[in-house]
Order: structure tokens, then C-alpha cells, then sequence
């Protein structure tokens, strides 16, 4: 039978495994992951107010998003613009994502277009004069 292809010390060990976990380099960070802070790259339209935190980040090809915003007065109309990200982040296709928010307000979607556009749809206020959404997804970049 054929050794496998380990080296002698290895091979040879009483605790094969033991050994091989041993000699490997375990140690992960962040940087090895490519995970990177994006924040930089959204920029929220001028009617919104983050309520409490945006979190933008990336990971091998990836975008991880989360965040809560808000819009005083009256609701927004159809296809209003909340968030836009430059082009070398816009996703490879349309994505959608739901909300549900204070007060109960809601919409159809939020959808997220490839010209980096993330758009309220059929939005509905259900609560005071402001109109709350929040946004926890993911999508793939070009």
C-alpha cells in the first residue's frame, strides 16, 4: 500500500493527527478573511437619518449590510432613494430585502439595484410622523 504524502516524522508518528495539528499554523484574522469595513463607499440620500447604526462589509466577493434609518414627516413616496454605493460595490443583480421597523412600519421591499441604488418600495407608515427601516442582508458585488 502506498504511504501517503506526509513526511517521515509525520508518517511515523503514533498520533498522526496530533502531529499534523501540531506542525500547522492555525492563527486566523480578519485580514486573512479579506473582511473589510465598506462604510465609506454608502452614502445615504439627504432624507434619512441613520437612527443608530450603518454597517457596511465586505468578504470575498460579498457585501454584509445592516442598518436602521429613519425619515421625519410624512412617509417616503415609491422608489425612494435611502442608501447608494459606488459602482465598484453595486451588486451583480437586483436584490431585494424585507423591513419591518418601530411603530410597525413596513414595505413591500427594499430593493437594491445594480446601479447601486437602495430604493423603499410600496412603503407603509403605520406609526407616528416618522418612517423607520431597518435592513439586515447581503448581497454579491460585480
Amino acid at each position: 500500500m502506498p504511504k501517503p504524502v506526509l513526511s517521515d516524522s509525520l508518517f511515523n508518528a503514533n498520533d498522526v493527527a496530533t502531529a499534523i495539528l501540531d506542525s500547522a499554523e492555525l492563527s486566523v484574522t480578519n485580514q486573512d478573511f479579506a473582511v473589510a469595513d465598506r462604510s465609506s463607499e454608502f452614502t445615504i440620500d439627504s432624507f434619512w437619518t441613520s437612527a443608530l447604526y450603518s454597517n457596511f462589509y465586505s468578504f470575498n466577493g460579498f457585501m454584509f449590510v445592516n442598518f436602521y434609518v429613519y425619515r421625519s414627516g410624512s412617509g417616503p413616496s415609491h422608489g425612494q432613494v435611502i442608501y447608494s454605493v459606488s459602482s465598484s460595490f453595486a451588486p451583480n443583480s437586483v436584490y431585494s430585502f424585507n423591513t419591518s421597523s418601530h411603530e410597525g412600519d413596513t414595505a413591500e421591499h427594499i430593493k437594491f439595484t445594480t446601479n447601486g441604488d437602495f430604493e423603499v418600495h410600496n412603503p407603509d407608515n403605520e406609526g407616528s410622523n416618522s418612517y423607520y427601516v431597518v435592513v439586515n442582508g447581503w448581497y454579491r458585488f460585480t
